[in-house]
């Protein structure tokens, strides 16, 4: 089966879907950056600087989810798979793209996985 990008979107579609991933990856590391610096200057050790500290550490751990999510999406468009279901191949609709632009299952199975693992 030919790859999502391929099917009538065409390369220069390939290109915009990877420039707009490249460009959340830089916020998201951004962001990453951010926080890192910002848990660095908590010095505080009272119970706030401890709840800032924790928090801080559960955002840097969504964030770097996020940015793998990113790297394994943009190696999907490289390798012209992005839109496509890694679970039963068939094409990712353009309104879940959109929502969730790292998508990697359709929503049929992203919902069977969710049931599977919860």
């Amino acid at each position: 089966m030919k790859a999502a990008i391929r099917e009538g979107r065409g390369a220069g579609k390939g290109r915009d879907i990877a420039t707009r991933l490249q460009e959340f990856r830089k916020d998201l590391r951004a962001d990453y950056e951010r926080c890192i610096v910002d848990l660095r200057s908590a010095t505080d050790s009272d119970d706030a600087a401890e709840r800032a500290c924790a928090r801080a550490a559960d955002i840097l751990r969504h964030l770097s989810a996020e940015i793998r999510d990113v790297e394994a999406a943009l190696e999907r468009v490289r390798v012209g798979q992005y839109g496509l279901c890694v679970d039963c191949g068939r094409p990712i609709s353009a309104s879940r793209l959109r929502a969730v632009r790292t998508a990697r299952r359709c929503m049929r199975c992203q919902v069977g996985a969710e049931r599977k693992v919860g």
